[in-house]
């Protein structure tokens, strides 16, 4: 950490020094610090896609998922079929924004653009529970 830091004293536009601290501070659950480093590297270089997608898992994080939706729109813009970028805008429609169908638009497009993707069994079985959830049927009366 200390040597990322000397190399952003040295050079505040050093992109990838930038990057690193965020991450760093990211992994330490130091989101809001994370979010700065990540914007100051975008500052630098706005097209680096996988600083863009750890500022939006920051943001999400820290409780702001409109936030982190633009960032992996932005991210999409520019490459329609980013795995990651499909994969966690799914995660963030489904979980923070519970809508149910656009997260199953943007997981199904992943699948489509990367069948090989290592979560994809994991997301047939999700987007099928969603598509189609288990019928709760009636429970019978327990004697006693």
């Amino acid at each position: 950490v200390l040597a990322y830091k000397v190399r952003v004293d040295k050079d505040p536009n050093d992109v990838e020094a930038l990057e690193a601290m965020g991450n760093v501070n990211l992994s330490l659950g130091r989101f809001d610090d994370a979010k700065e480093w990540y914007e100051r590297a975008l500052k630098v270089d706005p097209s680096r896609a996988g600083t863009r997608m750890d500022l939006a898992l920051s943001l999400r994080y820290l409780g702001q998922p409109d936030e982190a939706i633009a960032e992996l729109k932005q991210v999409l813009k520019k490459d329609p079929k980013n795995a990651a970028a499909l994969y966690n805008l799914g995660i963030i429609l489904l979980e923070d924004k519970n809508d149910k169908q656009g997260a199953i638009a943007r997981w199904e497009s992943l699948m489509k653009a990367h069948p090989n993707y290592p979560q994809t069994a994991q997301l047939r079985q999700l987007v099928e529970s969603i598509k189609h959830p288990p019928s709760s049927s009636p429970t019978s009366p327990s004697g006693g």
